[in-house]
């Protein structure tokens, strides 16, 4: 006999908190630089990129090689601050068979580059272009900029602050992705792994086997295997789920459609399941000043237990 648990009340929601981007305005002068590097590297090999202040654009292909371009820019009122800042901006290469690193270095100043508008200071961004084999595995670091990459079959190491990530297909079940106030990210599929993430948005289409740490943040799954979450405060919306285990404080949680089973422990929030297909084996919620509704199966049997 499949068992229901079943307690209730509402409560408030605290929203996302969502990061403003700044507008840096037009200047007199703008210079460039280019950097090219390229390294040739087992199929097994790893690459890290280590960047702030500009993107990250991956593309992986079927070559032992490795190819990075960065692209370095400078703006400015002053002409000369402008070209004293493009040469305070390098990049550190590290280059064996087996591992690839790139870190931006940005050379610190007495002055405040970070004004925008004032005449005195300069903006710069920094973005890599990135070609890489797609059997590598990646680790890649950008802060106040997103990070894009196409496809892999190594473990994917992701890194983002205040900035966007935007990721194809992930095959391994290894993969780690660390987020914190982003917005508006995507993966395609991800067959396994972590997920950090702080005031942040994100969709998954295709996941596997997930384990979600998440505050302040909008969480959706299109369709998922199987997910553990700890989260506290947001969201967290799956449309069709097989196997969910869980705790929240302040969350919303909506389910559309689950197949197999779903263990949660919440307080103060909701909880919504739309739909239990027919052979689903059990939910199990403990809970307190938790809203929650379940559309059970017309045609299945089961039986409430309330405490």
């Amino acid at each position: 006999m499949k068992k229901l648990y079943n307690l209730a009340i509402v409560l408030l929601f605290v929203p996302l908190i969502s990061m403003a981007t700044n507008d840096i305005g037009k200047y007199k002068y703008e210079k460039s630089k280019t950097i090219k590097k390229e390294f040739s590297v087992n199929k097994d090999a790893s690459v890290a990129i280590n960047n702030k202040y500009g993107n990250v654009d991956v593309v992986t292909w079927n070559e032992n090689r490795v190819v990075i371009v960065v692209t370095i820019t400078t703006k400015g009122d002053d002409e000369d601050r402008v070209l004293k800042k493009l040469d305070d901006i390098t990049v550190d290469f590290e280059a064996s068979k087996s591992e690839v690193v790139a870190t931006t270095k940005i050379e610190k100043t007495t002055n405040n580059w970070f004004n925008w508008g004032s005449s005195k200071n300069v903006n710069f961004k920094i973005d890599y272009t990135v070609k890489m084999p797609v059997t590598n595995d990646a680790k890649l670091t950008n802060d106040y900029g997103s990070i894009s990459l196409n496809e892999l079959k190594g473990d994917a190491d992701i890194n983002c602050d205040y900035g966007k990530i935007t990721l194809g297909d992930l095959h391994s079940s290894n993969n780690k992705i660390n987020i914190d106030y982003t917005n508006s990210s995507t993966i395609g599929l991800m067959t396994g792994g972590t997920i950090n993430a702080d005031y942040s948005k994100f969709t998954i289409e295709d996941a596997g086997n997930i384990k979600l740490n998440a505050d302040y943040t909008s969480s959706s799954f299109e369709k998922i295997a199987s997910l553990n979450y700890n989260c506290d405060y947001g969201s967290l919306k799956i449309n069709r789920g097989s196997s969910v285990s869980g705790s929240g404080d302040y969350l919303t949680v909506v389910f559309n459609e689950i197949s197999d089973r779903v263990t949660i422990n919440a307080d103060y929030g909701s909880i919504k399941i739309e739909n239990l297909k027919d052979n689903f084996e059990n939910v199990t919620i403990s809970s307190s000043y938790t809203g929650i509704k379940i559309g059970a199966p017309k045609n299945s049997a089961y039986s409430f237990v309330l405490d």
